[in-house]
């Protein structure tokens, strides 16, 4: 199904109408989704101000995250940097991808563990303060 119940309008003593609520309409852009994507390509445990950004290069990928609470918090002219995030990650579906060989945070190439859920697998990185990057190094070529 894509739908889901829309509470009708509010009218609130200020006279005003308020909008159907906000999770109702993330739960429609949810269904929406897996409606049109059967195979998604990643399944997402970052918070809600982390983008990911996943880029292909031949056989490897590079995965970005930005934490764009730190930039928020920088509009507030504070003398330390923002809020730092601790173990940040995302799935990723090997189905889609290939194999994954190899997890390496970049730049430091220290090679980290491969973490599997089935065909999944858990690309994270240990801090994030503004931007980190991450390559996964699978047996697939595109």
């Amino acid at each position: 199904y894509v739908g889901c119940p829309l509470r009708k309008f509010k009218r609130f003593e200020s006279g005003r109408e308020d909008s159907p609520n906000a999770r109702e309409l993330l739960q429609v852009g949810k269904n929406l989704a897996a409606f049109l994507i059967e195979d998604p390509l990643i399944r997402s445990e970052a918070p809600s101000a982390v983008e990911v950004v996943v880029n292909r290069q031949g056989n490897r990928y590079i995965v970005h995250f930005l934490n764009h609470y730190a930039g928020v918090s920088s509009l507030h002219d504070r003398a330390h940097a923002g809020p730092v995030l601790s173990d940040v990650g995302v799935w990723l579906n090997q189905s889609r991808i290939g194999r994954v060989k190899r997890i390496i945070p970049v730049p430091c190439g220290e090679e980290t563990e491969v973490e599997t859920d089935g065909n999944w697998v858990r690309v994270a990185v240990p801090q994030l303060g503004i931007h980190e990057m991450v390559m996964v190094c699978t047996t697939k070529s595109k």
